[in-house]
């Protein structure tokens, strides 16, 4: 069965990347090549008698327009990386569009307090606060099971995760195209720590999407929302992160991280869908997290989740 690429005039981005792809008569040499089959890069570069460093640039941005695929192989002389089209076909679907303009306008953004986990896992250096107060004890992980979390303004621990229930009853007869997740995070050394990496790591309904390395534990000034009662010799603020899944993959800031496609994340599947972030048991840099909310640090917010469909 021949595979297809559906794209309709409505999305722009991917609209824009695949022709980009596709107006280069070398790049569409390429593509008529690997009718017949896979190559590596070197034997794409001699078929077409052009440097290896152009054909490299080609094929990036066939890779990059998800018309390709590229796997590494290892052989008698060494690994080599092998191409192969991605789709047999590529249909630009015109029909309805006045509908389907109005469907994609369809977007909705809900604001997660922090303290709203569902599940958690705690240990070591640990705890949680409102802005008037510690909630519980200092670094006891069963803190994190009190009623009043639901009022925190910071969460923080060196090991473990929290998991938050999103719903998603706006999504029942739709899909999802586009989700954006929101919120301030930094490292959690004791005290701070200006350069204390920590990988902190996202999954969505189970799969994970994308781990950030965050520099450090920032404490080398007030943060502007963090209440006056809070210790000057403790963690102050974060940086704002924003995290993207749409149909090409996820992205960090803008910046795409892998190729992972929303589709995958069945978001409709249920009454909701999970937001876990944490700290992986294998991860290289174990610097912990905090994650801050409206009354803590630099930017008055939860962690805002906004979703964009059809």
């Amino acid at each position: 069965m021949k595979k297809e690429l559906v794209l309709d005039l409505n999305q722009d981005n991917q609209v824009n990347v695949v022709t980009q792809a596709l107006s280069s008569e070398v790049r569409r040499k390429i593509m008529q090549l690997l009718r017949k089959g896979s190559y590596t890069i070197n034997e794409i570069s001699c078929i077409l008698n052009q440097p290896l460093s152009t054909t490299s640039f080609h094929i990036s941005l066939l890779k990059k327009a998800q018309l390709i695929n590229i796997n590494a192989t290892r052989g008698i002389h060494g690994s080599a990386k092998v191409v192969s089209r991605k789709f047999d076909r590529v249909t630009f679907d015109m029909d309805d569009m006045s509908e389907q303009v109005e469907q994609e306008m369809n977007s909705i953004s809900l604001e997660i307090p922090v303290g709203s986990y569902t599940d958690c896992k705690a240990s070591n250096i640990c705890g949680i606060a409102s802005d008037t107060e510690i909630i519980g004890v200092d670094d006891m992980p069963s803190a994190f099971y009190l009623p009043e979390r639901v009022n925190a303004g910071i969460v923080w621990f060196s090991e473990g995760y929290v998991e938050y229930r999103i719903p998603n009853y706006y999504l029942y007869g739709h899909r999802a195209q586009i989700i954006n997740i929101s919120f301030e995070l930094c490292s959690e050394a004791p005290n701070f720590n200006m350069d204390w990496p920590s990988d902190i790591t996202l999954w969505l309904n189970g799969k994970e999407i994308c781990t950030y390395t965050s520099k450090g534990d920032f404490g080398d000034r007030r943060g502007h929302l963090t209440p006056s009662w809070w210790s000057s010799f403790s963690t102050q603020y974060g940086l704002l992160k924003t995290f993207k899944v749409d149909g090409y993959g996820v992205y960090i800031d803008e910046n795409q991280i892998n190729e992972l496609p929303i589709d995958e994340l069945n978001l409709e599947s249920d009454t909701h869908f999970t937001l876990r972030i944490g700290i992986k048991d294998d991860a290289k840099n174990k610097g912990g997290l905090n994650i801050f909310g409206k009354t803590f640090g630099d930017y008055a917010q939860d962690i805002i989740v906004r979703i964009d469909y059809i």
